[in-house]
Parts: structure tokens; C-alpha cells; sequence
């Protein structure tokens, strides 16, 4: 018989360590890589992956160490970060094909691909990352607080997201943007949009193609339209013992009003 613990229970925290325990015991792969673009659910996705399931990550020690070095082609740093965890998401690792260095340098690992609908991606995208966008536009440092560091998001879209930044340069060219103001009030092309979008899909694409002969290494998800946690609980190969409500972070449907998080042992 099924037994449900909502997150505010007092005995929720005792039965969620004890499931970390179980997922680590049975832990039969190598590492575990969330490979989706960024603005695709991936914290959510790490949320998941450390909060629940109690894997080990370090994202932001692995970001600040490996990113700007793997943009370089030096993977040495990134393999040594990634030794220490047991699962990364976002940088470098949510860009370009880095996935393929590191499935040759960590055999036996499991890859996630979180995807959503590529017009609400782009709206997320560039609420997220509106200012160092049109900063590389503009040849501007305008951007106040950054994550890791500033001119961090600057280095790592101006690699990846080159052609787009082309196609954005020229559609502001009439355009006097001087200030934070003024990017606020900025309305993206479609040209722009359309470019992106293309980004997308095609990396998305290419991964799928990649693992085309391995289903067993791939899963691909979109995190907005999962309610628990069971798509990848069974892919990494933890048995049907327990389920657990899919957390939806930097959602904007994630509000007060949401159903508490609960776990269920069956």
C-alpha cells in the first residue's frame, strides 16, 4: 500500500534521505549529464537529480573552472570537475557538442535532454538574457549583476550564439539604445527570433541523431509537461519504488497557489 508525504510533513525529510540512499545504490552508470539548452527546465532537472534522487553536483565550481576553457577546446579541466559529481547541467555542457568529448571521456553515461516549445524557449531565453545579448550587439558592457561573473553569459553566447548576434546587430541598427531603459523597452526581430529558434532545434537534432542507435543513454524530456519525477527514475534504472512531485523552478506557473511537493513510497 501506497504511503504519500507532503513536504511540510514532519517525517517527509527522514523517508527523502532514505530514497537518496536507495538511488545511490543502485547507481549502475557512470555520470549524468543534463544536456538540454539553457531556458529548458534544467534547474528544475538539477533539482530533481540533488535534491531527490541525492546525486552529487557542484554546478557553479564546475561553470566557474571548465566553461571558458572548453569554449578553448581544453576539456582537461572539465574532466577533472566532472570526476568529483555525479551529475552537471548547464554550462558547458548545455551548448554546442560538448556532450560528444564527453561521452569518449566518461563511458557508460547517461545524457538528459530537456526540451520545451521552441516559441515559449525563445520568450524564456531572452527574458533571462536580454541584457548580455544586446550588450554583444551594441559592443557594450552594460549588465549589472551576472551570474558566475560579469562578462561570464557575454563570452560564453558571443561562442555559441555568433551567427544570431550578427543577425540582432543588424536589426538595431535604427535603434539608439544608450541605457538599461532603453533594452527594456527593446523589441527583438523576428528575423532574430526565427535564427534562434533554428539554434535550437538544430542542436536538438544533432543529439538526437547522435544517440540515434543508444535509446538506453538518451532520455528526452520536457520538464514543463512532467507532473513527478517517474521518466527519470526508471531511466536511470531506480526501481518503481517510490515517486515524487516534479519541481518547476524559474516557472513562471510556480507560485504560491502550486500543489506542495509530496513523495510517494509504494
Amino acid at each position: 500500500m501506497s504511503e504519500t508525504y507532503l513536504e511540510n510533513d514532519a517525517s517527509y525529510a527522514k523517508k527523502l534521505a532514505e530514497i537518496k540512499r536507495v538511488c545511490r545504490s543502485y547507481k549502475k552508470w557512470n555520470k549524468c549529464f543534463g544536456i538540454g539548452f539553457n531556458k529548458t527546465g534544467t534547474s528544475s532537472l538539477n533539482a530533481v537529480m540533488t535534491d531527490i534522487l541525492g546525486y552529487l553536483s557542484n554546478q557553479t565550481r564546475i561553470e566557474i573552472n571548465s566553461t571558458v576553457q572548453a569554449i578553448s577546446g581544453n576539456y582537461l579541466p572539465l574532466q577533472k570537475e566532472i570526476s568529483l559529481v555525479d551529475f552537471h547541467q548547464d554550462l558547458p555542457v548545455s551548448q554546442g557538442n560538448t556532450y560528444v568529448a564527453l561521452d569518449a571521456l566518461f563511458p557508460n553515461s547517461k545524457f538528459i535532454l530537456t526540451v520545451r516549445e521552441a516559441e515559449e524557449w525563445f520568450q524564456s531565453f531572452i527574458h533571462q538574457y536580454r541584457i548580455p545579448l544586446l550588450d554583444l550587439a551594441t559592443d557594450s558592457i552594460r549588465i549589472q549583476q551576472a551570474h558566475i561573473y560579469k562578462g561570464y553569459s557575454h563570452r560564453w553566447i558571443g561562442y555559441f550564439m555568433e551567427d544570431q548576434i550578427n543577425v540582432l546587430k543588424k536589426g538595431i541598427k535604427a535603434h539608439n539604445l544608450q541605457s538599461l531603459d532603453d533594452y527594456k523597452k527593446f523589441e527583438f526581430t523576428d528575423e532574430f527570433k526565427d535564427s534562434c529558434i533554428q539554434l535550437y532545434k538544430l542542436r536538438n537534432g544533432e543529439i538526437r541523431k547522435y544517440f540515434k542507435e543508444r535509446d538506453d543513454m538518451l532520455l528526452i524530456l520536457d520538464i514543463t509537461k512532467e507532473q513527478t519525477v517517474e521518466n527519470i527514475r526508471d531511466f536511470l534504472g531506480i526501481p518503481d519504488i517510490f515517486n515524487a512531485s516534479m519541481p518547476h523552478l524559474n516557472s513562471a506557473n510556480n507560485s504560491k497557489t502550486d500543489t506542495a511537493r509530496h513523495l510517494t513510497i509504494n
